[in-house]
């Protein structure tokens, strides 16, 4: 029998001691370019760390950690996992690095440069690229160091390109009104046509969009919004976006807040318009944006909310926005007041040299003379001193008394209650419509009549089914006019009842009884009201 070499166990042994002292971090990262990841099926996670595990195995290397990066550029070194990774191997919890290859840790040849060459040495850091036959514990010539160098300006290279290609057709799609948006808004989602996504209404949340902007429109904060939508335990956008469940678990916490409500309130999608270009980033850039035009597509997709309840939400918005930052002497006119003559915003301005103010509006309009101002021009005073008699005649009006506001709401809520059967009655034959489908089907699988005449019989169901679609969707739109209407109403007698018990100009009571003043010669003025309550009168 043979005998084996003290000196070759030894060597062994000593082989395997060192294996042991490394403390292996795995690193992945799926890059964010689709192209990428269409070209190379290898390069998913998935794979990645499958090879670095045998890699490891197969040279007696235990793995401590894994580091995984999801949809992130080989350009941005701020990824989670790999500034998590840094940080274990300054804490000392890692020892020795393992990619698939260089490309996996970063595309900028000079911080790879730095990283392999300076930072990885100083720390005492092994750094090992499967793929490049990359190891720096092993002695590296010239050749090595040169070929690695190449690599890492190639993958540098391939980073500019395919960011340059995806400016390129993002830019193309835009410009052909295209949907180039990654995800659907809350409310709507995508379907697949021949040659793009389209967006359709989400119908499970359609509702809970209409109750945010409907709130919005009846003077209800963000705030009080989200708490009424945790209250109702209606999931937020991230979570039904990931469950697609409406209402949350029981054991799941409510997730409503007012950035939320604002974003969803500010975004133009829910009146059928795409705005694209503004939110896209550079990849090879780290972040800087792509194109530098806006791309906007009007009626793009059918729309949740009206145009008219959108911009008086955000007009509200704006307004409540600005009478925040005024904390002393508030423009509480500021968007309503106009010249009756040029049609242009009046702006404010303070004429007083002491320390009470006296403010004045006029028209600031670059093209007019200066003997101009003086025809529109009016004294912030001798506005409050018109408004308020205005309104004090208003009070008098027949149509606003008790009696008068109860039959109104009576009137418009029985419209709603008819409106409501109507729906139910279309909603009755539509189940029917698509009942019969079923039925003719299961007649036709059975033999009892041909393909061509179950298909002409389904074709003319289904239009049948379009046309009750049709005049649901109309009578839908004609309630949530009515609703909107109640709505105002109710806002409208509530600003008159407290200033009838208080005859004071608020910023509140501008903004929600009055749609803009318009300033004449002379002190002219006229006051357009959101509610022409004697039109409202007749019907």
């Amino acid at each position: 029998m043979s005998r084996t070499s003290r000196k070759k166990i030894g060597t062994r042994n000593d082989e395997v001691d060192k294996h042991n002292d490394y403390r292996v971090g795995l690193y992945a990262r799926l890059s964010g370019e689709r192209t990428e990841i269409d070209r190379n099926k290898s390069s998913s996670i998935e794979s990645q760390i499958k090879m670095g595990e045998e890699f490891a195995f197969q040279n007696g290397l235990k793995i401590t950690s894994v580091y995984k990066d999801y949809i992130e550029s080989g350009r941005n070194f701020s990824r989670i996992g790999y500034l998590k990774l840094l940080s274990d191997v300054k804490a000392g919890k890692i020892n020795c690095i393992i990619v698939r290859d260089l490309s996996r840790l970063g595309r900028d040849y000079l911080e790879m440069g730095r990283l392999i060459e300076t930072v990885f040495p100083f720390l005492g850091v092994r750094f090992i690229s499967i793929l490049d036959n990359l190891d720096t514990e092993k002695s590296q010539d010239m050749n090595t160091s040169f070929e690695v160098a190449i690599k890492n300006i190639v993958n540098d290279y391939y980073s500019k390109d395919v960011s340059e290609k995806l400016r390129r057709s993002y830019q193309l799609g835009f410009s052909q009104g295209k949907c180039m948006i990654r995800r659907a808004p809350y409310g709507y989602k995508f379907e697949k046509s021949k040659n793009a996504r389209k967006l359709h209404i989400d119908e499970s949340v359609r509702d809970v969009v209409k109750f945010i902007f409907f709130q919005s429109f009846a003077g209800i904060g963000r705030k009080k919004i989200a708490i009424e939508l945790n209250r109702r335990r209606i999931s937020p956008p991230d979570i039904y976006r990931k469950t697609k469940k409406v209402y949350l678990e029981l054991d799941e916490k409510s997730g409503w807040k007012s950035e939320t409500i604002n974003r969803i309130l500010k975004n133009k999608i829910y009146v059928g318009d795409l705005i694209q270009g503004k939110n896209i980033t550079d990849l090879y850039r780290n972040g800087k944006s792509l194109s530098d035009t806006v791309y906007k597509v009007s009626s793009h997709h059918e729309l949740i909310i009206s145009k008219e309840i959108f911009d008086s939400v955000n007009n509200r918005r704006l307004i409540s926005k600005q009478c925040l930052r005024n904390s002393e002497g508030d423009n509480k006119y500021k968007g309503l007041i106009y010249s009756a003559i040029s049609k242009e915003y009046l702006v404010r301005k303070n004429e007083s040299k002491t320390e009470k103010k006296s403010f004045v509006y006029f028209d600031s309009n670059s093209k007019c003379t200066p003997n101009y101002y003086k025809k529109v021009r009016i004294s912030e005073s001798k506005l409050d001193e018109i408004v308020q008699s205005v309104l004090v005649e208003l009070l008098k009006c027949p149509n606003l008394n008790d009696k008068y506001q109860n039959s109104l709401r009576n009137q418009l809520k029985a419209q709603i209650s008819n409106l409501m059967r109507s729906i139910r009655k279309y909603d009755i034959q539509i189940s029917a419509a698509k009942k019969m489908i079923n039925n003719n089907y299961e007649n036709y699988a059975l033999g009892g009549v041909n393909l061509d005449k179950f298909l002409n019989n389904k074709n003319q169901i289904k239009l049948q089914i379009e046309n009750l679609l049709q005049k649901k969707a109309a009578i839908e739109s004609k309630i949530d006019e009515l609703s909107i209407k109640v709505e105002t109403f109710e806002i409208w007698c509530g600003c008159l009842e407290d200033f009838a018990k208080n005859p004071i100009i608020t910023n509140r009571l501008l903004k929600e009884l009055i749609e803009k003043i318009e300033i004449g010669e002379n002190n002219s003025i006229n006051i357009f009201f959101k509610i022409n309550i004697e039109l409202w009168a007749g019907g």
